[in-house]
This record gives C-alpha cells, sequence and structure tokens, in this order.
C-alpha cells in the first residue's frame, strides 16, 4: 500500500505542525511555571513582611495613568491582608489546577 504524493505532503505538513503546536505548548508551559515560581516567592517574601508590620497596614500605591500630556495618578488604598488574600487565592488556583 503505497501513498500518493499529494497525501504524503499533506502527512509532512500536519506533522509539522503537530510540532510547532508542541514547541508553542512547551513554551507556554516554561512561562507559566516561571510565573507560578516567581508568584511563589512574592508570596514567601509578603509573608516574611507581614510578620513585621500590623495586619490593618495599608499600601498606598501611584499608577501613571499613561497620558503624556500630563502627570496624573490613579491613587488605590490597599489593605496588606487583601493583598495576602489575593496572592493565596491565585497560588491556590494554580496547584489546583496543574495537578
Amino acid at each position: 500500500m503505497t501513498k500518493d504524493e499529494d497525501q504524503i505532503a499533506k502527512d509532512k505538513e500536519a506533522i509539522a505542525k503537530m510540532v510547532g503546536a508542541k514547541s508553542a505548548m512547551e513554551a507556554a508551559l516554561r512561562r507559566i511555571d516561571g510565573l507560578s515560581r516567581a508568584l511563589k516567592l512574592v508570596q514567601k517574601l509578603h509573608e516574611e513582611a507581614a510578620k513585621v508590620s500590623s495586619s490593618s497596614a495599608r499600601v498606598l500605591t501611584h499608577y501613571n495613568a499613561g497620558n503624556n500630556c500630563s502627570y496624573s495618578q490613579d491613587k488605590k488604598t490597599i489593605a496588606v491582608d487583601d493583598i495576602s488574600a489575593a496572592i493565596a487565592a491565585i497560588v491556590y488556583q494554580q496547584t489546583s489546577t496543574s495537578t
């Protein structure tokens, strides 16, 4: 049983697409793993910082609104406990979906 040249070309094209998709998926998994490790490090650092600060401490953030014509800022006050809860939720979600 021999395949004609058109079928062989289609098979080669399909294999090339699968190899490309596998490479893209592996790269995405590496990025996800790196982000997960970075987030876990942030969680550890935050836990250490929380030990030496009050649980009612608040963080005032300044975000440049991106307007080049004038200097405007979006100011937000965030409770330290809210940061801790957000980090924990993301880390938990990442670990529960990766298993």
